[in-house]
């Protein structure tokens, strides 16, 4: 399941961290006295007749005094003064935009245990902005502001255990900071907690509690939680399946723009979920998705031009969209992309690139191309011929269940074909995939039975038997 892409967050509204000076509530009195004091050297002082200009309260609003003052206080080692600064030189407001300096200031700042700063030093380092990129030293600064409790910090330190950015991958710690930030209401740790507990790895998936605070985060007007929350009641974890309210909320988050909704949504209309079946109103959908990039969509639009569902059949798009998706590692389109050049279908035949669109989604544990693999290598096509080869990928797709894979690994069998000549492992094979309705193994089956012995039909079966219980326990 692809799902939203998470984002490290930055916070420089410099206003809403500047509270205005008790002294400049008075008369104007007290700002001459406040300036006399701040030339004299005092921090303090420098600080609050910073805030008084940036804010303009009690005085005219001017961006450059602000600064001038702000250094004042920071040269005499204001650590919330030096942060200012930074938070000024980086949107250029009183003086140049500077993205060196505001790594400086903010290094000062951070240095001095400023939390705020040190989650912007995290991200001049993590985004490269005047200062040489490094991934180990964001975590680090992250990790500082997230320990004094600075919530967006802890968000961002959430996103990097979880793409393992300058720290090991660790989806335990993502989840750790990911709360730490949700409980103090950061929105979109709230959205990328669900996430996690919703479809992460590791074993932590809790889809009750993913789906709380998935509602939390979509009654807050957040698309991309809005779609996880309707993939989750199409789906039915975490909450009773409800297509009406999947709906509702998978369009919701498509009209506002967010690709994998519309894709959903799509999908949804296309199978007659929620409502009547709308091919035309899927298309639409898959294209709108599809032309932002989404890759399940583009896979979904080469299907319906593929197949001709909803539109009129056009190899050519098919192939068009496949590869788009297929270039972004979607391992189904890898897939189909790999059918079209084998076939001729939208392009001119290639062996050779089928082959390597085959191995990609092969590679990926698709069954349907293992076994392509598997007969490319039997037939040589865009490959030297190896029956050793074919043998191995036939092996793994018949071992994941797949029925023409085991028709063509008991063929092997029975003629000692990239393994040794073995009666018993072709009746197994045979029998798997004529359980599943396969009537060429049927035959086949019927064929080899005439050249074992009864005790070696019997281990035949009985191992057929043990595979199945095996493939059933998983």
């Amino acid at each position: 399941m692809k799902l939203n892409t998470m984002k490290l967050v930055q916070n420089l509204l410099l206003a809403a961290a500047l509270a205005l000076p008790a002294a400049l509530t008075a008369q104007t009195a007290d700002l001459k006295e406040l300036t006399k004091k701040a030339e004299k050297g005092d921090a303090k002082a420098a600080l609050d007749l910073g805030v008084a200009y940036y804010r303009g309260l009690g005085v005219l609003q001017q961006f450059d005094e602000a600064a001038k003052w702000f250094r004042k206080a920071a040269d005499a080692g204001d650590a919330v003064a030096a942060k200012h600064l930074g938070s000024m030189y980086y949107v250029g407001q009183g003086v140049r935009q500077d993205d060196a300096e505001a790594a400086k200031w903010f290094r000062k700042a951070a240095d001095k245990g400023n939390a705020l700063a040190q989650n912007e030093l995290g991200l001049m380092y993590h985004n490269g902005q005047g200062i040489k990129q490094d991934d180990v030293e964001a975590a680090k600064y992250f990790r500082k502001a997230a320990e004094q409790g600075d919530a967006t910090a802890q968000k961002n330190l959430g996103v990097v255990y979880t793409k393992g950015l300058g720290v090991p991958a660790d989806q335990a710690e993502a989840i750790k900071w990911f709360r730490k930030a949700a409980d103090q209401g950061v929105v979109a740790a709230q959205s990328e907690l669900a996430r996690l507990l919703a479809f992460g790895t590791g074993g932590a998936s809790d889809y009750a509690e993913a789906a709380k605070l998935f509602r939390k985060s979509a009654d807050a007007g957040d698309p991309v939680a809005q779609k996880n929350l309707g993939v989750l009641y199409y789906l039915g974890q975490g909450v009773k399946q409800d297509d009406t309210e999947a709906m509702k909320l998978l369009s919701k988050a498509a009209n506002a723009g967010n690709a994998q909704a519309q894709y959903y949504l799509g999908i949804m209309k296309a199978r007659g979920r929620g409502g009547d079946k709308d091919m035309a109103g899927a298309i639409a959908l898959y294209r709108k998705a599809a032309t932002q990039g989404d890759a399940a969509a583009q896979n979904e639009l080469g299907w319906v031009y593929d197949k001709g569902e909803g539109v009129k059949e056009d190899a050519k798009q098919a192939f068009t969209w496949y590869q788009k998706a297929a270039e972004q590692q979607l391992v189904l389109a890898q897939f189909n992309l790999g059918v079209m050049y084998a076939n001729g279908r939208g392009t001119e035949t290639n062996y050779t690139e089928a082959l390597k669109w085959y191995r990609k989604a092969a590679d990926a544990g698709v069954v349907r191309a293992q076994n392509e693999v598997g007969f490319m290598y039997d037939r040589g096509l865009g490959v030297e011929k190896s029956h050793k080869e074919a043998a191995a990928w036939y092996q793994k797709a018949a071992d994941a269940g797949f029925d023409i894979a085991q028709q063509n690994l008991g063929v092997y069998y029975t003629l000692g074909q990239g393994v040794e000549t073995n009666y018993v492992e072709a009746h197994k094979w045979f029998n798997l995939a004529a359980a599943q309705g396969n009537t060429n193994a049927v035959n086949n089956r019927d064929f080899v039975l005439t050249k074992m012995k009864p005790e070696e039909v019997t281990l035949a079966q009985k191992k057929a038997a043990e595979f199945l219980k095996a493939r059933q326990a998983q």
